[in-house]
This record gives C-alpha cells, structure tokens and sequence, in this order.
C-alpha cells in the first residue's frame, strides 16, 4: 500500500529537461518584455503624483527595456529576467505535477 502523498514516476518524468529549459526561455522573455515596463512605468507614475499620462510612460520603459548600454540596466534585465522566468517554472512545475 502507497502513502497518498507520494508522486508516482509518471508525474516526476513530466518534468523533462526540455519542458524546464522552455518554461524558463520564456519567462524570461516576459520578465524583459512585459514585467519590466509594468513594474518600473507604475513606479514612476506613482513618483510623479498619479499626474501625466501612464501610457507614454509605459511606452518609454519598453524602449529603455531594450537598450543593454549600461550595467545597471543590464542588471535590470537580468533581474527581472529571473524574476519571469521563477514564475513560469512555478506555473510548469505546478502544471505538470497535479495535471
């Protein structure tokens, strides 16, 4: 008899390294491309007193998202970069186990 809180083999082969290498590629987009610009456009509107336009700000952060001329901002895009790509192996994982 099985404890009921064992995970069978079936489940743990679902986590194959190519699925992991994947989740992780593209959390890592989404960290740079929509998690960034989100994060530090709100940051800055907030700054600024909720005055001006959210959106211009938005528009401006994807364009600095892109630039790698800096450290600083090559650290941004690693961190954040990190930051997406933590999530979606959560989602992944979770996905894969209790599916």
């Amino acid at each position: 008899m099985k404890p009921p809180n064992v995970i069978n083999n079936q489940k743990i082969r679902a986590l194959n390294g190519r699925g992991l290498l994947i989740a992780a590629a593209i959390g890592f987009a989404v960290g740079i491309i929509i998690i960034q610009p989100l994060g530090i456009s709100l940051l800055k509107y907030d700054q600024g007193g909720d005055a001006g336009n959210w959106w211009y700000l938005f528009k401006k952060t994807v364009g600095q998202a892109f630039r790698f001329g800096d450290i600083e901002q090559i650290l941004k895009n690693v961190l954040f970069g990190v930051l997406g790509s933590s999530l979606a192996l959560l989602s992944y994982a979770r996905k894969a186990l209790y599916n």
